[in-house]
């Protein structure tokens, strides 16, 4: 166990003090809020001002309404993105490592395949995790001088248990994603496509709902989405309370038109839901690893 905390110290301290590294791993998620605030926003706003229309219960809402709404389901997004994101830039370590024959070192001294491994994926994690809390405050504190926060206690458990999640299950994905790529360019050009079309695919820039019913059920298998998912269920779920106080055809078309429920192949999937999911995936990207890891020291 001693073994397994120095590998994974070394590997967070080696990222951390890569100042570099860590801006560009914060600046995607600040790209995508300043996309969404130039660009975006009043689409989405205009968007819940339709669904209150429709409804015929526009009255009963202030003006902060559509805002809170757009708002929230932004930072959830941001949140989403940020777990895939992150963690690919987290392994650029990994990668070095690669690269300079560290991690054949490691394999020729008595520390065991599997140690490295486990030191490694709590590396990444761990360095993950930690910008993906910074990234939830600066959210936080976005939606509070905007006057549109409004979360419970119980809102706060779920939205961090998605962080924790999302961020292990992130982890873990990438780093079998990665198992074939040995040098940092390489990396640095895939780590770029990812960060390019992560945000699509989770629906951080448009809802999921606006896309084809057959790119909806291709995006709905993929985990970053539930972990967005869940995000959007904790930051949006007293709004969304107050709708269905109003109007309950009005939650359930915001629901849907938001992807608060996600749709896959037509069966909608609450937050228990993606949890089971997220946790479900998490076990198949731990198995894939390991296979993954069992292959790469044959081969040796």
């Amino acid at each position: 166990m001693k073994t397994i905390f120095s590998l994974t110290k070394r590997n967070m301290k080696v990222f951390l003090r890569d100042k570099t590294g860590v801006f560009f791993s914060l600046l995607s998620p600040l790209l995508v809020l300043l996309l969404f605030i130039l660009f975006l926003g009043d689409l989405q706003i205009d968007s819940v001002k339709g669904a209150l229309e429709r409804s015929g219960v526009i009255n009963l809402f202030d003006s902060n309404y559509s805002k809170a709404i757009a708002y929230n389901w932004l930072i959830a997004g941001v949140l989403g993105v940020s777990a895939i994101t992150v963690s690919f830039s987290c392994l650029s370590v990994i990668i070095s490592d690669r690269e300079k024959g560290i991690e054949n070192d490691y394999k020729a001294s008595p520390v065991s395949s599997i140690k490295i491994y486990i030191s490694y994926i709590l590396g990444v994690f761990l360095s993950t995790l930690l910008i993906m809390v910074i990234v939830s405050i600066a959210g936080i504190i976005f939606l509070a001088s905007t006057g549109t926060l409004n979360m419970k206690f119980r809102d706060v458990l779920i939205l961090y248990g998605s962080i924790i999640l999302g961020s292990f299950n992130a982890s873990l994905f990438a780093y079998a994603l990665t198992s074939f790529i040995k040098t940092t360019g390489a990396h640095g050009a895939f780590t770029g496509l990812i960060c390019a079309i992560s945000g699509f695919v989770i629906g951080a820039y448009m809802p999921l709902s606006t896309f084809p019913k057959g790119i909806q059920y291709i995006c709905s298998v993929i985990p970053g989405s539930h972990s967005a998912g869940l995000a959007r269920v904790s930051l949006l779920n007293n709004y969304l309370e107050e709708a269905g106080s109003k109007s309950e055809e009005l939650r359930s078309s915001l629901e849907s038109g938001f992807s608060v429920k996600i749709d896959l192949f037509s069966n909608s999937i609450n937050k228990t839901g993606m949890f089971v999911y997220l946790i479900v995936t998490t076990v198949v990207f731990l198995i894939l690893n390991v296979v993954i890891l069992k292959v790469r020291s044959n081969k040796r």
